[in-house]
């Protein structure tokens, strides 16, 4: 890898990394707990768990990218990021205010297969038409 490569090597490391850091801290961060319980908007928590994934996972195919196929790493990219999901759901069992909720799951998962084929998409309409 040659020099003029390594501060973008690092920005995709950084970016993935600080993401990692913020679903982890966002997700034990004890909420308040009311009497009687407040519900939060169910539709602005599945937005944030779709948003959120899609970023990660986004981080995450650029930073495997490097070295093998686009589809390859997408593919792990979307696993870790489900399989990291659901083990911050299962922590958030032991924090205060906080319960493992399938629905975030499932919007998470979403979030990460959906941006990515949307960058997917994008990418190749990019290339077609810098090709034209």
């Amino acid at each position: 890898m040659g020099m003029h490569h390594q501060p973008l090597q690092k920005s995709k490391w950084t970016t993935a990394c600080t993401l990692t850091a913020f679903l982890l801290v966002a997700t034990l961060t004890p909420a308040p707990v009311h009497d009687p319980p407040r519900k939060t908007p169910y539709e602005l928590d599945k937005l944030f768990h779709f948003f959120i994934h899609g970023c990660f996972s986004s981080a995450l195919v650029r930073v495997l990218e490097d070295g093998r196929e686009i589809r390859e790493a997408a593919v792990v990219a979307i696993i870790v990021s489900i399989a990291y999901g659901v083990f911050l759901e299962h922590l958030q069992e032991r924090v205060p205010g906080r319960r493992y909720e399938t629905g975030d799951v499932l919007a998470g998962a979403l979030g990460s297969v959906g941006w990515i084929v949307v960058n997917r998409k994008a990418r190749k309409s990019f290339v077609i038409k810098a090709r034209e």
